[in-house]
C-alpha cells in the first residue's frame, strides 16, 4: 500500500480478508469506487491527449528531418542517372508497376514529374501481345501508347512476343495498328512470334516508313509441319528494305538468307542461329564477300556443300587466301565433312586481320554414337570423325594467319579439337585476354586428349610462366634462362566443369601475379595477372566465412590475395534456369513478363 496517508483507502483494513461488509459499508464502497473510476478516466484522457500530442510532435519532427535528406539536394541530372541504373539490366523494361520505370512514378510527385519527362527511361520496352476482352486489350494498348508518348521522338528498343500457337485471328484488330505504330519508331526491333502474326503486323507498311530501324531480330516461334513453309511471307516483309538496317538476326527462320532483299553494303552484323537456315560453307563465304562492311558474323553451318544459287556480292567464292579486313567478331558452329567429298571448308585460306573475338565449335561424326553395323547401309551423315591435327580446320586457320593475330577473346567447346592442337593455338595468341571453354555436363576426366581439351592442373601449369634453359656453350647474358609463357595478356578464365584443384588454382594465380608485378617498369613485356576465374570444381566449394568486425578476410579471400589485388573467384552449382511463364489463359489475365528474353551476352 502507498505510504501517503491521504491515498490510504478507507477500506484498507478489509482488503485481503474474507470479512463480509454490511449494507451501509457497501454503499460507502460504491461511492468510493465511483470517485476512483472518475479519477482513472481523467488520467486516461490525459494519457490519450499526451499520446496524441506525442504522435503529432513525432510526425512533425520526422517531416522536418526529411527536409535534411541528402537526396533532396541531388541535382536532377544525377538523380536521373540513378533512375537509369534502376532499369532492368538483362532484359527490356516491361509494363509492370513493380519494376522500373513505372515503379519510380509511384514514389512521389517530384519523382513522377522527373521520370515522365525523361525519354531515356522510356526508350525501350518489351510487349507481350495482350488477349482477352476488347476493353481489356484496349486498356493494355493505351498503356503502350502512353509509354511511347513518354519516349517522345527518341528512337526506341522494342521487343514484341506472341504465343507460338498464335494466329492473327486470335487478336483484336486494334492490336496490329497499335503495334505497327510502336514498331515504326524502333531503332532496335525484336519480334518473337509466328511469321503469320509478324506479317499481319508489318505488311501494310512501306520500306520507307522504317527509316529509323537499324537492328532487327526475327524469331519464328511457331511449331510447324514439314510442308508448312512461310518463306514467301518472310521475303515480303518490308522491314528488310529499311534504308538504315545494319544488323539482322534470325531465330528459327528456315528461309534462305541469301534470298532476302537486303541492302548488303550497309549490313554490319548477321546472326543465323537456333534451328534457322543453316548455310553451307560456300554460302557462308558468299555472305562474307557480299557484305563489305560486315563486322560480326554468327552462323551454324550445314554439313551439305550447297553452292549459292547466284553470285552473292561478286568475286570468286572459293578464292584462297580470302582477305576480309573488316570482321571483328566471328561465332561459328562448323562441320567437318568427309574429305573424300571435296567439300568447301569455310575457314580455308581465310585471313581476318581485324578479328578480336572468336567463338568456334566443330561438329564431327562420333563413331561411338553410331548404331550402324553394316558399312554398306546408306550413310545418314556426311560428317567425318575428328580430324588429325594437320587437317583440323581451326588449327590450320590459326597457323595460316599472315598478320599479327589480335584475338582478345576465345570461346571453344571442349570437344572441338585435341588438347595438343588447342595448346598450339593458344601459343599463337599473344593478345588473348579472355578464354572460355564450354565443357558441357561431363567431367574432363572422361575425355580423350586426342579428341578433346583436358582441363586439369597440367593445363594450368602450361599457362603458368616457366624458365627455359639456354643451350650448352652460351656465355654471359646469353646464358640466362629465357621466360616462356602462353597467352601473356590472359586475365579472365572461364572453364565451367574442370578437374582443377584449389591448390592448382592458387599456384597458377600466384605465378601469373608474381610475373605481372616483376614485369612492370623493367623494360620487359608486361604480363597480366588473373583477375577473374569462373569455374565449377569437382571438389566441394570451400566455406565462405563472412568478414569479421575487424575487416578480416575469409580463408578463400586470403588464399587468392596477391599484392593487394583480390581475385574474383566464382564457384557455381548446376541449377535449372528459370524463365518467366510464357503462356496465359484466354481470360483478362496479362503477364507483362511473358516472352522476356534474358540477355546473357557479356558483350
Amino acid at each position: 500500500m502507498p505510504d501517503d496517508q491521504n491515498s490510504i483507502s478507507p477500506f484498507h483494513q478489509w482488503l485481503g480478508t474474507n470479512n463480509v461488509l454490511s449494507w451501509q459499508d457497501l454503499a460507502h464502497l460504491d461511492s468510493y469506487l465511483t470517485n476512483q473510476l472518475s479519477t482513472l478516466a481523467t488520467l486516461d484522457a490525459e494519457i490519450d491527449s499526451l499520446t496524441q500530442r506525442r504522435k503529432e510532435l513525432s510526425e512533425s519532427i520526422d517531416a522536418h528531418k526529411r527536409l535534411r535528406s541528402p537526396i533532396r539536394r541531388l541535382p536532377k541530372e544525377l538523380l536521373l542517372e540513378i533512375f537509369i541504373l534502376c532499369l532492368p539490366a538483362r532484359h527490356q523494361p516491361v509494363l509492370a508497376e513493380w519494376k522500373a520505370p513505372l515503379l519510380l512514378t509511384r514514389v512521389c510527385k517530384s519523382w513522377r514529374i522527373l521520370v515522365m519527362s525523361a525519354p531515356v527511361l522510356w526508350s525501350s520496352l518489351h510487349v507481350a501481345i495482350p488477349r482477352g476482352s476488347e476493353p481489356f486489350v484496349q486498356f493494355q494498348l493505351d498503356r503502350c501508347a502512353r509509354w511511347a508518348t513518354c519516349a517522345k521522338s527518341r528512337p526506341t528498343t522494342l521487343s514484341i512476343w506472341a504465343e507460338p500457337s498464335a494466329k492473327p485471328s486470335d487478336f483484336h484488330p486494334a492490336v496490329s495498328d497499335a503495334l505497327r505504330q510502336l514498331s515504326l519508331k524502333a531503332r532496335t526491333l525484336s519480334l518473337s512470334m509466328p511469321i503469320e502474326v509478324l506479317s499481319w503486323i508489318c505488311l501494310p507498311t512501306q520500306s520507307s516508313e522504317w527509316g529509323v530501324l537499324e537492328r532487327v531480330t526475327v524469331n519464328d516461334s511457331a511449331r510447324r509441319d514439314f510442308d508448312d513453309d512461310p518463306s514467301q511471307m518472310v521475303l515480303d516483309l518490308p522491314l528488310w528494305r529499311a534504308p538504315s538496317l545494319r544488323e539482322v538476326s534470325w531465330r528459327g527462320v528456315e528461309t534462305n538468307f541469301l534470298s532476302l532483299p537486303l541492302n548488303l553494303p550497309g549490313i554490319e552484323k548477321i546472326s543465323l542461329w537456333a534451328e534457322s537456315f543453316e548455310p553451307s560453307a560456300a554460302e557462308a563465304r558468299a555472305i562474307l564477300r557480299g557484305c563489305p562492311t560486315l563486322r560480326r558474323l554468327q552462323l551454324s553451318l550445314s554439313e551439305m556443300d550447297t553452292q549459292p544459287a547466284q553470285e552473292f556480292g561478286g568475286g570468286p567464292i572459293l578464292e584462297s587466301p580470302l582477305l576480309i579486313s573488316h570482321i571483328t567478331t566471328l561465332d561459328i558452329m562448323d562441320t567437318y565433312v568427309k574429305p573424300s567429298t571435296r567439300p568447301t571448308v569455310f575457314l580455308h585460306g581465310l585471313q581476318l586481320p581485324a578479328l578480336t573475338t572468336l567463338k568456334y565449335s566443330l561438329s564431327t561424326f562420333d563413331e561411338g554414337d553410331s548404331d550402324t553395323e553394316d558399312d554398306d547401309e546408306d550413310e545418314e551423315t556426311r560428317l567425318a570423325p575428328m580430324p588429325l591435327l594437320e587437317d583440323h580446320p581451326f588449327v590450320l586457320f590459326i597457323r595460316a594467319q599472315r598478320h599479327e593475330i589480335l584475338i582478345q577473346r576465345l570461346m571453344v567447346t571442349v570437344d572441338t579439337l585435341s588438347h595438343a592442337g588447342f595448346m598450339e593455338c593458344l601459343s599463337l595468341l599473344p593478345h588473348l585476354q579472355v578464354l572460355e571453354v564450354d565443357t558441357g555436363a561431363t567431367s574432363c576426366t572422361e575425355k580423350d586428349p586426342l579428341k578433346s581439351i583436358i582441363l586439369d592442373n597440367e593445363f594450368l601449369k602450361a599457362l603458368s610462366p616457366c624458365q627455359q634453359e639456354k643451350p650448352e656453350g652460351s656465355t654471359g647474358a646469353d646464358n640466362a634462362p629465357s621466360l616462356n609463357i602462353i597467352c601473356p595478356k590472359l586475365r579472365d578464365l572461364s572453364v565451367e566443369r574442370c578437374d582443377f584443384t584449389l591448390e592448382g588454382l592458387e599456384n597458377f594465380v600466384a605465378a601469373r601475379s608474381e610475373l605481372s608485378v616483376h614485369s612492370q617498369g623493367t623494360g620487359l613485356p608486361e604480363y597480366s595477372s588473373i583477375s577473374r576465374l569462373d569455374v565449377i570444381l569437382n571438389e566441394a566449394a570451400p566455406d565462405f566465412v563472412a568478414r569479421d568486425e575487424r575487416g578480416g578476410k575469409c580463408t578463400l579471400e586470403e588464399m587468392f590475395h596477391f599484392d593487394g589485388a583480390a581475385l574474383n573467384l566464382i564457384f557455381r552449382q548446376w541449377v535449372k534456369r528459370a524463365y518467366p511463364e510464357g503462356y496465359w489463359s484466354r481470360t483478362d489475365y496479362y503477364s507483362p513478363m511473358a516472352g522476356v528474353t534474358y540477355d546473357s551476352d557479356s558483350d
